[in-house]
């Protein structure tokens, strides 16, 4: 899927993708394993949003957008719509949120143990 980016069209086969894939989860029985076509549609769709770049994926998404919200302003979200929505893409994401929170929380660790120890050194310093 790494040409993706190169057909003729990649924003109206992304679509088609998607309509597919959707289609099929609209229409599928409501039995085991009725969705497991539906599950292979979504897989071909998010390898081929993969290997989009970030304007394409954009693009896709806002005219999805503007086909079926026709005149409707834009969601927040939209400046997300760039983003690739594959599991490895998304986990990535996550992973990278995580260790932005664990680097400010460890670095106001940091700043709470200076402070501590200027107070034990000045506490030194009054009691000698």
């Amino acid at each position: 899927m790494g040409a993706a980016r190169d057909a003729p069209d990649p924003i109206a086969h992304w679509i088609v993708l998607l309509d597919a894939a959707e289609r099929m989860v609209a229409s599928a029985p409501c039995a085991p394993g009725a969705l497991v076509a539906a599950d292979a549609a979504f897989a071909v769709l998010l390898a081929h949003e993969h290997a989009l770049p970030p304007e394409q994926r954009y693009q896709a998404r806002l005219t999805l957008w503007q086909r079926n919200h026709a005149g409707e302003q834009l969601p927040d979200r939209h400046v997300q719509w760039g983003e690739c929505t594959c599991p490895a893409c998304h986990r990535a994401r996550l992973r990278a949120r995580v260790e932005r929170r664990e680097a400010v929380w460890q670095a106001q660790l940091r700043i709470l143990q200076q402070q501590k120890q200027r107070l034990q050194r000045k506490d030194q310093h009054t009691h000698d």
